[in-house]
């Protein structure tokens, strides 16, 4: 069973739809891939730090044992990804009080 338009006013409405749905595929796509971007900067600027940090420590002749105590010690602070905390968000800030309180306790009381 074959659909389609058979006066002017479907063909104006499918072909409004149809271009509602490129605009709208057209605008996921950007932002698919403007947070791919952001991702891909994140990690080539962590990337290019560590490379910088190994070239200072050869060239400069840091002993191994120190060089390696260095770098575990950055990788654990300064290169993972820190934690949200909760005054980190903006959002959270406005909460009224038995909201915070509520979250509070399901955040820090065990399961």
């Amino acid at each position: 069973m074959e659909v389609h338009p058979r006066n002017v006013s479907e063909r104006l409405y499918s072909v409004s739809v149809l271009l509602f749905a490129m605009v709208t595929f057209s605008s996921f796509l950007a932002s698919i891939t403007a947070a791919i971007t952001n991702l891909r900067a994140f990690a080539t600027e962590t990337s290019k730090q560590q490379h910088e940090l190994r070239r200072y420590f050869t060239e400069n002749r840091v002993p191994t044992d120190l060089g390696n105590r260095i770098w575990f010690y950055l990788k654990k602070t300064h290169f993972k990804q820190q934690r949200l905390h909760t005054h980190d968000i903006k959002a959270l800030k406005s909460l009224t009080g038995p909201l915070k309180q509520e979250l509070c306790v399901s955040l820090y009381l065990p399961f």
